[in-house]
């Protein structure tokens, strides 16, 4: 009886609980009535949740560590890139310092050949160049004129050997290239009025001034044929006799003064200096093939037979 007594009240207490907490579930209800232990069951579910909750914490601070060390492990390779590009940028920097340093000697090199040069030319002008009265000139002398020389004249180069055919005369100095040119330069003044009537016989190559010595020249074309002295009908006649040679001399004024008066027909020029180094014959003495020189050239109305012949017949007759 005692037993059914505490078994209604404890079935009061559990209707009361029922009441006040109507969301517990039924199967709760029907386990705290078959262990008859309802203070320790309601009690552990508050034990439970703080402790899933830590776990869950912790799991998060777990995940926090690794996306932090992940970050780091992703930031290393970064700057091992980072470090690689600088190292890349300093070669590029090396090798092109390196290739400055190479181009600089193929500047010295250049630099050496011009300064070379320019101490050729500065030699070849302080043999050319005298002194008058304190002032420099860019005229040769007979005595200090180089036995050859190179030259560039209007962007021709020539390589010249003195002339020894004949006497330069007064007013210039003679010289002969590999092609049989002729060229001169002036032992004082200039030779304009001359390359004037050389270009109008049409024996003028070039005229002006030599790029390193600041001489003066002028180039004419090679003469045809020989000096009279330079034909083997010349050396017949001198080994013959005086008399021969003579009449030889005779004949070369002859035919020199017949030539002077056909250029001056065509162009009114006077040759002026009928001397015999500047007549040029065929190898028969029958014809002159070429008069140079046309520095003494000048206009003339009229065409002086009587001077040209005399001047033609002394130097020719001087010969024999």
């Amino acid at each position: 009886m005692r037993f059914n007594v505490q078994f209604l009240v404890a079935a009061l207490f559990l209707a009361q609980d029922i009441a006040a907490a109507p969301l517990v579930g039924s199967s709760d209800a029907r386990a705290l009535a078959e262990t008859g232990d309802f203070v320790e069951r309601s009690a552990e579910p508050a034990v439970v949740l703080p402790r899933t909750t830590v776990k869950k914490t912790t799991a998060k601070k777990a995940t926090a560590k690794k996306t932090t060390t992940a970050k780091k492990t992703t930031a290393k390779p970064a700057t091992k890139k980072t470090t690689a590009a600088k190292k890349t940028t300093t070669a590029k920097k090396t090798t092109t310092a390196a290739k400055k340093t190479s181009t600089a000697p193929k500047k010295t090199t250049t630099t050496s050949k011009s300064s070379s040069a320019a101490a050729s030319c500065k030699k070849k002008r302080a043999l050319t160049l005298t002194s008058t009265l304190g002032k420099r000139t860019t005229h040769f002398t007979k005595s200090t004129a180089p036995s050859s020389i190179d030259i560039e004249i209007e962007g021709t180069k020539f390589a010249l050997t003195k002339f020894t055919g004949n006497d330069d005369g007064n007013n210039g100095v003679v010289y002969r290239d590999s092609a049989g040119d002729f060229a001169k330069t002036p032992l004082s003044g200039t030779l304009a009025k001359e390359a004037a009537a050389t270009k109008a016989v049409g024996q003028l190559k070039a005229h002006g001034t030599d790029t390193c010595t600041d001489t003066e020249w002028l180039i004419s074309f090679a003469a045809k044929g020989a000096n009279l002295q330079n034909t083997s009908a010349f050396r017949t006649a001198k080994a013959a006799g005086s008399a021969q040679c003579q009449e030889l001399a005779e004949k070369a004024a002859t035919l020199t003064v017949a030539k002077a008066k056909s250029i001056f027909d065509s162009t009114k020029i006077n040759h002026g200096d009928l001397n015999a180094g500047n007549v040029f014959f065929d190898d028969a003495v029958t014809q002159v093939e070429t008069l140079i020189d046309w520095g003494s050239a000048s206009k003339k109305t009229s065409f002086p037979t009587l001077v040209a012949t005399n001047q033609a017949k002394l130097s020719f007759k001087a010969l024999c």
